[in-house]
């Protein structure tokens, strides 16, 4: 970087989501289902090299999701290494009947519901691992989003249990519910988890306050009670709950000095910011989907984007397909190529000063999951060295 004076008016910083490492959604912190053959945390060995390769791209910040379905998260009981023995799951509550037109009116439905009861402290491994992290990007000299819970961590589990009872089959899949919603709608768990949880992980992050760029309280929330969703929401929940929720755990991190200007949610799209207002840093998602067909509005205040695409495709019906690579409408075929720097370039031109991209490649391994077009690209916006020649190969 250049030795000169910084400018007045702070310059664009682009953001990357490293929503977890390798593949293991739900046991980047904590124990694990499984041994990994270097030991917990699975990526102590991997990270540095990967924020070496954000930073040779420009990336100055890094949002990484840490309890995210809760997978591992509960009642549990570790061997000598860090491998879960057991677990105490959520359990189904027995069906109840839910009214369709008033108090014994007309038809029923069947309703259902997880019960999940919080740990009194949580497994120090957690707090020891998001230490070594925050270790990390110190000496990278970088900044992260930790973000406390994915909505998913609220949603119905896909059967009977939220994961295999064999160790290291424990389902991967980012949508799959994690049935701890009385964490939500229990005014008494929900103050044991935000006790037990958020508060240990906001005192590690104390001695690395510099590395935060803001803490997040939760990802995309207003899944849980939209019609059309990701995955099946429990009944119990309701707008209610969950503006009490994001709202307690903002006023969690404001509490803290050090990060009373930084807590956030990582709300999908830009009308959540007012739905669910919280005093929080206002964050939104953008993709051009046919859910968000509205061009991205001016930046306002302090205002990010924490999720676009790297990429675009060349699918027909763009107007109306719903994957997250859809062109953006308003640059009107620009980002067929160089997508990221199109769309970085518009919006900075609408005055924002942060924006995240969202990886657009899939694979084992712990690689950046950034493809080479996509790097390039972004090398052409940041202008680092060598000019945007980088290969997702060399990863």
């Amino acid at each position: 970087m250049s030795n000169e004076a910084q400018p007045a008016v702070p310059s664009f910083q682009v953001g990357f989501n490293y929503p977890w490492a390798f593949d293991d959604y739900g046991q980047n912190f904590g124990p694990m289902f499984f041994l990994p053959g270097g030991g917990l945390p699975r990526w102590k060995s991997t990270l540095p090299q990967r924020l070496d390769n954000l930073k040779f791209l420009g990336i100055k910040i890094v949002r990484w999701f840490v309890l995210m379905n809760g997978l591992n998260y509960g009642k549990v009981s570790v061997d000598a290494q860090g491998v879960i023995q057991t677990i105490q799951a959520p359990s189904e509550r027995a069906p109840m009947e839910v009214s369709l037109i008033g108090p014994g009116g007309g038809g029923h439905i069947s309703g259902s519901g997880w019960e999940f009861d919080p740990p009194d402290q949580l497994h120090p491994l957690f707090t020891d691992h998001f230490r070594q992290m925050l270790q990390a990007f110190q000496d990278k000299g970088m900044q992260v989003v930790p973000s406390l819970v994915d909505f998913p961590f609220f949603a119905m589990p896909p059967g009977k249990l939220p994961f295999s009872q064999i160790r290291g089959l424990a389902p991967r899949n980012p949508n799959s519910g994690g049935g701890r919603t009385d964490i939500m709608t229990d005014a008494n768990k929900r103050r044991r988890f935000f006790d037990t949880v958020l508060e240990p992980l906001l005192q590690v992050s104390v001695p690395f306050k510099d590395q935060i760029f803001a803490w997040e309280v939760m990802n995309e929330p207003s899944w849980l009670i939209r019609t059309i969703s990701p995955v099946d929401n429990d009944p119990k929940m309701n707008n209610s709950d969950l503006k009490t929720f994001l709202q307690e755990g903002v006023n969690r991190i404001q509490n803290h000095s050090e990060f009373a200007q930084k807590s956030t949610v990582g709300h999908r799209f830009f009308e959540d910011l007012a739905n669910f207002a919280t005093g929080a840093m206002p964050q939104f998602h953008y993709y051009a989907k046919f859910s968000d067909p509205n061009p991205i509005p001016q930046a306002a205040g302090n205002n990010f984007v924490g999720e676009i695409a790297a990429s675009t495709n060349d699918l027909f019906f763009a107007s109306v397909r719903s994957d997250q690579a859809a062109p953006w409408p308003e640059l009107n075929g620009a980002d067929s190529t160089d997508a990221v720097l199109q769309r970085l370039s518009l919006l900075a031109k609408k005055g924002y000063k942060v924006a995240l991209l969202w990886p657009d490649e899939t694979g084992p391994g712990d690689k950046l999951k950034l493809s080479a077009p996509a790097q390039q690209s972004l090398r052409r916006f940041t202008m680092g060295p060598a000019g945007g020649h980088g290969s997702s190969d060399s990863f």
